[in-house]
């Protein structure tokens, strides 16, 4: 006896096969992602060791932590008395580059394998960004894709500083 085929809709002869391309391509899209997360967490955490390395190399054996060097016949208007604090962070790749030293964050894709802007986003973007969204509101300017990862540790030289 011969295997009863099911006429019309309930024939179930070669469903196996869409399944799988569409398993396949969940599974594609659940590893672009995971990719992508994982290379947000893996720089953010270089980063952070990157700045905090930094941060206790510069002030290892200091007193006084008002100038950039010991010599201030170097540096005589390097001093950071008007800011009342000391930040370090990591720059970001395209201001490495650049002549831009400005300390914008860096980027990375929530999913892996999309082309990315070589030049990245302008400066007027990361103001708008930084300055533009007030408590309370919702952000409508700046998309979420890329995210961006900005690691400084510093320490307050006066005790105004924290207000």
């Amino acid at each position: 006896m011969g295997v009863k085929m099911k006429p019309g809709i309930k024939n179930e002869k070669g469903l196996a096969v869409l399944e799988s391309v569409i398993i396949l391509f969940i599974f594609i899209v659940l590893a672009r992602y995971s990719m992508g997360f994982f290379g947000i967490t893996h720089t953010a955490i270089l980063h952070s060791i990157a700045s905090r390395n930094y941060t206790f190399e510069i002030f290892r054996h200091r007193t006084h932590l008002w100038y950039f060097r010991g010599n201030k016949v170097l540096t005589p208007n390097l001093s950071y008395h008007n800011y009342e604090n000391r930040i370090h962070g990591t720059n970001n790749e395209i201001a490495t580059r650049g002549s831009d030293k400005s300390q914008y964050p860096t980027e990375r894709r929530v999913a892996m394998f999309i082309e990315e802007d070589p030049v990245g986003r302008s400066t007027n973007e990361h103001v708008t960004a930084l300055n533009g969204v007030l408590p309370g509101e919702r952000n409508t300017a700046v998309s979420l894709d890329p995210v961006w990862i900005r690691v400084q540790y510093g320490i307050c030289l006066t005790e105004q500083c924290g207000d």
